[in-house]
């Protein structure tokens, strides 16, 4: 079973807060200072969870962040959850939709002739929030 962690983004502050905050079934969001509940914005303010998996370097990966995978294939893409899975949404340089990879570390590949299982792995390369344009330059340069 994975931990279950956040982190909150402030986008006035472009920073990662620090704290202890619960997320209301509302989807409100309450900071607790000195055991005390105090309601913060959720207009300045972006939740990102845990997926449960590390990088190649021991670093979690969260919802946003930018990761390089290598296994069969190699990638860049952003951390997305969609369909109930944790996923990376990877816009080839080629094509203007994008194609989406599940987060695991093993995956199976099987074309009707083949099937084989291969290790995937990952490495963080930064955040769509501390650097917003980074996922388009790596894009630039698969070119």
């Amino acid at each position: 079973m994975r931990d279950i962690k956040f982190r909150l983004w402030c986008s006035n502050n472009k920073e990662w807060e620090r704290g202890e905050w619960l997320i209301r079934q509302d989807g409100s969001l309450i900071e607790m200072k000195l055991g005390r509940a105090v309601p913060i914005s959720n207009k300045n303010h972006l939740i990102s969870q845990y997926t449960g998996l590390k990088d190649k370097n021991e670093i979690e990966i969260y919802e946003g962040d930018i990761v390089k995978t290598t296994g069969m294939i190699e990638s860049v893409g952003k951390v997305i959850f969609k369909d109930c899975e944790f996923c990376i949404e990877v816009k080839p340089w080629y094509s203007k939709r994008p194609n989406y990879q599940r987060l695991k570390n093993k995956e199976n590949y099987n074309d009707g002739k083949s099937s084989f299982e291969f290790d995937k792995t990952f490495e963080v390369l930064g955040n769509v929030y501390d650097s917003p344009n980074l996922l388009d330059e790596l894009i630039e340069l698969e070119k």
